[in-house]
């Protein structure tokens, strides 16, 4: 009797440990729409309008939607802290894949996982961009299926988001810290990159099969913590691209210089375009530089929104509307137009202006959390949490800059996203936490990597993207910075060529084609000799092609571009002047290609494969496979236990 009650008591203890670790390790994958709603579609890290490529992605999903019907969706319960796993509590972790062997394709090789930007960003807020990077390597003949994986990262959509702890009104974090204390107290730390690089270690292995690579994709804050990943893990991927990289020394506080030094580079080019040129010189300056520095007082106001007296609407928004256009190919080439009229201000430009910034901001008056986006695809509390730990002081800081400080910087500046001093202001409120003592170590890893800087990019500058290559890559001899001139954020989807802007349905943008090629390649090789990088297109100052011409016509209301009503739209073969800027590129094969120097995606799907509420759809915890061995061997154990 007591050897039957100690096998009992023996085989109740493996019971319980067999249920603890099932109920961790394995989860159940159910079908779930190709789209979460009908704005994943659009929404292509957060950019409203890209012409230059939503022309081909569109005839792209016309034709390929149909053969992308089956997505599967899981939720994964980790530690809430991986250092500790014996001593923590769990989180649950919400994951996404499209696999080709579901899609009526052969069994993949590879398994690509996009990491997604913010800090805040949910996995929902990159789906339009994973269906054409899966259908692109499912079905081009040059290329070899890949199972396509995106996570929400902890504390965002439906991974545990922080935000839906803040009461409905709220307006700034600031005033949602008492009820994050109340929910998390203490345990807001582990919602940190350092710990969402261990969940993708987590998921990743578990998904992971003996003959199947995986690859890695991040694009801006994506880049930040895809370093983390491979720094703590540098065997983990087998290739990765980093696209518009947040190196560790990158900061918040100066994002309106970053901004503005930006946008100086870009309008410098009108000078060699003849009608820009001549718009300026029309509206009585000599230079850009001229026309911006009389937009703004000395305390950064324009006159113009003063005069228009917008309801809800700051004065100083004209710099808002700045930095949303800078930030796409395409859109903003209506920077000069706008400017312009701002400087003009009749009663059709105060009309423009009036619609342009009710579109960005949506409506008037005050602006909750849970206004500013889905919330399912942005997190602010996320954001904030890790930007004010970890993203916003510089390596020599021990304090930040006063908010009268940015508030300064920001009133001196033409470009501006407003959120700099706001960020200082939470600084001393929020519940910060330490950073790992490695932040900046040098990644050891010898894995094919690309990395993709914009030379014009506003919001990761083009000078992350060297230092990520000459020092936080520096071990590695099979990492390649690939520079693109024009490009603003995102070089993957921002870097049109001649050949797209004038037949976008049949043409890629360059940093797409790269992508591809390097996956498809069994080597990886990150020499690039992909013409593309020759035919990058500079921007269309004047208005010569026929997608620039429609994003300014839906953008400002009207065919009259300039406020002139003497616009001239040349054919669409027609190429930039001659004073055009040289578009020349070298390819540098030691290891360096330097060329000389959040988008409206909207796709056809089947009505069946897309749904508008994610909540149709319940993620249970075990895979199908595993809850038939798992009940199979719970039977077992109860089997045995009646039976001794």
């Amino acid at each position: 009797k007591k050897t039957k009650m100690i096998n009992k008591q023996l085989l109740f203890s493996f019971l319980l440990i067999f249920l603890c670790v099932n109920d961790v390790l394995s989860v159940t994958w159910v079908n779930c729409p190709v789209f979460t709603s009908e704005n994943a579609k659009r929404n292509i890290l957060n950019n409203d309008y890209n012409p230059y490529y939503n022309e081909y992605f569109e005839h792209f999903n016309v034709e390929k939607t149909r053969d992308l019907t089956v997505a599967q969706c899981a939720t994964y319960t980790v530690p809430l802290d991986h250092t500790a796993p014996s001593e923590s509590s769990t989180i649950d972790i919400f994951v996404k894949r499209y696999r080709a062997v579901d899609n009526g394709l052969p069994e993949s090789k590879s398994q690509l996982y996009i990491i997604p930007g913010g800090p805040g960003e949910s996995g929902i807020g990159v789906e339009g961009l994973a269906f054409p990077i899966f259908s692109s390597l499912a079905f081009d003949t040059a290329t070899t299926p890949t199972d396509v994986y995106l996570i929400d990262h902890r504390g965002v959509g439906r991974s545990n988001p922080l935000g839906t702890s803040c009461p409905d009104g709220i307006v700034f974090p600031a005033d949602c810290i008492s009820s994050i204390d109340e929910v998390y107290g203490d345990d807001l730390k582990f919602f940190s990159t350092e710990q969402a690089a261990y969940d993708y270690e987590f998921i990743i292995e578990d998904q992971r099969k003996s003959d199947t690579e995986v690859w890695l994709y991040g694009g801006s804050y994506g880049t930040y913590l895809e370093t983390r990943i491979l720094t703590l893990f540098p065997t983990i991927a087998d290739a990765a691209i980093l696209d518009s990289l947040a190196t560790a020394d990158l900061t918040f506080q100066f994002s309106d210089r970053d901004f503005n030094n930006a946008l100086l580079d870009f309008i410098v080019l009108c000078t060699d375009y003849s009608v820009c040129r001549e718009k300026v010189n029309n509206a009585g300056y000599t230079s850009t530089l001229d026309l911006f520095a009389n937009l703004f007082d000395n305390n950064g106001i324009n006159s113009c929104f003063a005069d228009m007296n917008l309801e809800g609407i700051d004065d100083s928004a004209a710099k808002l509307v700045f930095s949303q256009f800078i930030t796409k190919a395409g859109l903003r080439e209506l920077i000069i137009p706008l400017a312009i009229r701002l400087d003009r201000c009749n009663e059709g430009d105060m009309a423009v202006i009036s619609d342009i910034v009710n579109n960005i901001f949506q409506s008037s008056g005050e602006l909750s959390l849970k206004d500013i986006g889905d919330p399912l695809v942005f997190d602010v509390i996320l954001n904030y949490n890790i930007g004010l730990s970890e993203l916003f002081l510089t390596e020599d800081q021990d304090e930040p800059l006063s908010p009268t400080d940015l508030l300064v910087l920001q009133e001196s500046s033409y470009c501006s996203e407003l959120v700099s001093p706001v960020y200082s202001a939470t600084y001393d409120l929020w519940n910060l936490y330490d950073l790992p003592d490695d932040r900046y170590a040098i990644v050891d890893t010898d894995i094919p990597i690309l990395l993709f800087g914009g030379k014009l990019d506003p919001q990761t500058i083009y000078e992350y993207s060297v230092r990520a290559k000459n020092v936080v890559y520096s071990a590695s001899s099979n990492t390649n910075l690939i520079s693109f001139e024009y490009s603003p954020h995102i070089s993957l989807v921002n870097s049109p060529t001649l050949n797209s802007i004038q037949n976008p349905t049949q043409f890629a943008p360059c940093g797409f084609e790269i992508f591809l090629t390097f996956f498809a390649d069994p080597n990886h090789s990150t020499t690039i000799t992909n013409n593309c990088l020759n035919e990058l297109a500079p921007p269309d100052f004047d208005f010569m092609y026929s997608t620039t011409i429609e994003s300014a016509t839906a953008t400002f209301g009207t065919t009259d571009i300039w406020g002139d009503e003497n616009i001239d739209n040349p054919n669409d073969d027609d190429t930039p002047n001659s004073n055009s800027v040289d578009n020349s590129n070298s390819v540098d094969n030691s290891n360096s290609v330097d060329n000389s120097n959040s988008n409206n995606f909207s796709p056809d799907t089947d009505s069946s494969t897309t749904t508008s509420n994610d909540n149709e759809f319940s993620y249970p915890s075990r895979s199908s496979a595993s809850s038939l061995i798992y009940n199979l061997f719970f039977v077992f154990i109860i089997f045995m236990i009646v039976i001794i």
